[in-house]
């Protein structure tokens, strides 16, 4: 009996529903007044963004900006020289001597600095045979006359080519060839 009467209630309840749903429809009144402005609602979402529009005419040139800040200052270059320096040379009257001969010639050299001490140096394979010393003039030049060398000195050294090297105290070399024949038999 439980069973029947909770069915007939759900049927019940459905009806009524239905019923009351009819009479709402049917019976509608006349429009009342119209109600208060209610409250704006949230701004909408942006819309897409529209085409772009055409170039427009160039305008005429800006005024020029203002100087910009001087620099830093760049590193410091090397100490240069005093002048032109011409290279030192040396040139002998004569290239080729006879070993153990006692003969006259001159050294003449120039490009060296004024007042500069040269010393005139033979190089060989046992050493370097100092020749002669000098003193450049007021222009860099020196001479060194045939009555101030004695080549007989040499007379320990083979035939063969030798450089003539002529150092300064400056730092000025400058160098010329010599050749040393055997004497004829």
């Amino acid at each position: 009996m439980e069973r029947f009467s909770r069915r007939r209630f759900s049927g019940l309840v459905l009806m009524l529903t239905l019923v009351a749903a009819l009479v709402m429809a049917g019976c509608e009144g006349p429009a009342g007044a119209q109600g208060a402005q209610g409250v704006p609602g949230l701004p909408g979402l942006p819309g897409n963004p529209g085409l772009a529009g055409v170039q427009g005419v160039q305008g005429d040139p800006g005024l020029p900006g203002n100087p910009g800040l001087p620099g830093l200052p760049g590193k410091a270059g090397a100490d240069g020289s005093d002048g032109a320096q011409i290279a030192a040379g040396v040139s002998l009257d004569k290239q080729s001597f006879v070993l153990g001969v006692d003969e006259t010639f001159t050294i003449t050299g120039y490009g060296f600095g004024a007042g500069e001490v040269v010393i005139a140096k033979l190089q060989t394979a046992q050493d370097n045979l100092i020749l002669v010393g000098a003193t450049a003039n007021s222009y860099g030049a020196f001479q060194v006359n045939p009555q101030d060398l004695d080549l007989t000195s040499l007379s320990a050294i083979t035939a063969g080519a030798y450089t003539l090297r002529v150092t300064g105290t400056s730092g000025s070399i400058a160098s010329a060839p010599m050749v040393f024949v055997e004497a004829a038999k």
